[in-house]
């Protein structure tokens, strides 16, 4: 048996395929990170009420937590952007998601706000529990 010297083949192993993978499983858990990230600095405490009722119609949500952050829909304003925003916005009905460590006379002077800048319904968000009387 004779081997020809010129039956020498080269092996090509293209790594292209796998560095895609590699490369889109680092955006993936990239963004899983910082989806993260905002849910946890996003950390609003729900009062409970045990009379409450879900909503029927798509309302837009105005949330404050405790370090006085304003949020409509999940994104963030200034408190200046906050108040222009909502002054230039023609929704005039909103659900209120309030930290329930924020002082009473805030939520009230907050409505009072949104009442002089022409938003007649307010809603506020509960968590559901039991009556405690």
């Amino acid at each position: 048996m004779k081997f020809d010297k010129n039956d020498n083949q080269e092996v090509d192993i293209n790594i292209v395929p796998l560095l895609d993978t590699i490369f889109i499983l680092l955006i993936f858990f990239s963004l899983i990170l910082i989806s993260a990230t905002f849910l946890k600095s996003f950390d609003i405490k729900l009062p409970g009420a045990s009379n409450t009722k879900i909503l029927d119609t798509k309302v837009s949500v105005i949330s404050i937590n405790i370090s006085g952050e304003y949020f409509i829909d999940n994104k963030i304003y200034s408190k200046r952007n906050f108040w222009k925003h909502i002054k230039n916005n023609k929704k005039k009905e909103y659900v209120i998601k309030a930290d329930k460590r924020l002082k009473f006379g805030f939520v009230i002077n907050f409505m009072d706000k949104l009442r002089n800048n022409g938003i007649k319904k307010v809603y506020f968000e509960t968590e559901s529990k039991e009556n405690e009387f």
